[in-house]
């Protein structure tokens, strides 16, 4: 059964409770009438608000008493949230390493003498002298790579969730009074029937409104719970998908960020820094999203808290 279909049951079952008092208290009034009917039965019962006898007259007056009754409302809210997109794409990554490559290079001069003549006569010729020598150098490194693009796009929610308030229902019941005319002992026998009359129907009314509140609080209490619950599942189901979202895009920006690694591309290269600045905005982006369902699920528990506190606690006038 859905939470629609939940909430519906719990408004129809308190129709039927207050349709079962209302029944109940009409007998009560039946009853009256037809008990004071007994005290007097010559009295003229034409009259809608007086019976008027020879004795006596009995005068019906409305007893009104209230009683404060869930009423339970639908209202539809709308939240916004912020989910990631994430595509991986392939990208050509040129980055440079400190490599080393032998160069030969002149790394000094020696002498060569040379003599003509006689008495000789010598010159000095200086000669290069040439080796392979290490030479430090930026050497290109160019992979390719799955790089995450990422985009945050808005996601609407529209949740009809319950609201619950204390409602006062007006009930009201005709009781008789009776008002002795000629004194004797058979109207003051009468008159003492009727207060005993009006007392029992008060205690009846009394009796019935106790049994309602027995009742109501009785058939109640589990679809109440079973209604929060139900729609607490649906917002903790709302949760959980939103997360998986969310830490499936943060895994591919970590796996990428590792293979950036692995590979040797230096942290400050501009698709490394990209990636972690995208890492971060969406972990702050899913602890937001987890912190505001977090706080509409404990809205939530405060409101079933109110209710069944008001539900459990209802006054009555």
């Amino acid at each position: 059964m859905s939470c629609e279909e939940k909430q519906t049951a719990l408004t129809s079952k308190l129709d039927v409770l207050m349709g079962q008092l209302k029944t109940e208290l009409e007998a009560v009034g039946s009853e009256a009438q037809e008990r004071a009917k007994e005290i007097d039965p010559d009295i003229n019962t034409d009259g809608p608000d007086v019976w008027i006898g020879a004795d006596i007259d009995i005068q019906w007056k409305r007893l009104d008493f209230s009683l404060d009754l869930p009423q339970i409302t639908m209202k539809e809210q709308r939240w916004s949230f912020d989910f990631p997109k994430v595509e991986m794409k392939n990208k050509d990554i040129i980055f440079h390493t400190p490599s080393v490559r032998m160069e030969r290079r002149k790394v000094g001069e020696y002498p060569e003498f040379y003599c003509k003549g006689f008495p000789p006569k010598c010159t000095v010729r200086w000669s290069p002298i040439w080796a392979d020598v290490p030479v430090p150098f930026p050497e290109e490194q160019r992979i390719v790579l799955s790089v995450p693009e990422f985009r945050m796009e808005r996601v609407e929610f529209v949740w009809s969730l319950p609201e619950f308030k204390m409602v006062t229902q007006q009930l009201s019941l005709d009781v008789p009074q009776i008002t002795v005319k000629k004194i004797s002992v058979e109207s003051q026998q009468a008159k003492e029937e009727g207060e005993q009359l009006a007392g029992e129907i008060s205690s009846k009314t009394a009796a019935l409104k106790d049994e309602f509140k027995a009742r109501a609080k009785m058939e109640h209490g589990w679809e109440v719970s079973a209604l929060f619950e139900c729609y607490q599942t649906e917002m903790l189901k709302q949760r959980d998908e939103g997360l998986i979202n969310f830490n499936s895009g943060i895994s591919m920006m970590q796996g990428s960020l590792t293979a950036m690694s692995a590979n040797k591309v230096p942290s400050d290269h501009e698709n490394y820094k990209t990636v972690s600045q995208q890492l971060d905005e969406i972990t702050k982006s899913r602890d937001a999203f987890l912190k505001a369902m977090e706080e509409n699920i404990a809205n939530m528990d405060a409101v079933q808290k109110s209710f069944v506190d008001n539900m459990f606690g209802q006054g009555e006038t």
